[in-house]
């Protein structure tokens, strides 16, 4: 369950980075994620040839459970898009025309 630090179950994101897609399958790119230590938010700033491109967080988290730092891809919690079966989320411009159903 979320605590109030934004963790779930213990764990404790100690590094962050984000696997950004630039085609439709792997290899993704990986990009180094900055924490702001004021707001535990985990932030990178990219441009507008990322939009539509899918992307994973691969974070890396002590692991009370098995004593380990343990490495995890995972979807952002945020993201208003997501691809089939929610396996990875999207960048989207919610202004975008592609994204407005026809009329």
């Amino acid at each position: 369950t979320p605590s109030r630090s934004g963790s779930t179950s213990g764990r404790v994101a100690i590094r962050s980075r984000a696997r950004i897609a630039f085609q439709s399958s792997p290899p993704a790119v990986v990009y180094p994620m900055t924490l702001d230590p004021g707001t535990g938010v985990w932030e990178i700033v990219g441009d507008s040839s990322w939009d539509g491109r899918f992307y994973l967080y691969e974070v890396q988290v002590y692991a009370p459970s098995t004593g380990l730092v343990e490495a995890n891809l995972v979807t952002d919690p945020y993201s208003l898009s997501l691809s089939t079966n929610s396996a990875r989320s999207q960048i989207v411009d919610l202004d975008a025309m592609w994204l407005k159903p026809r009329a």
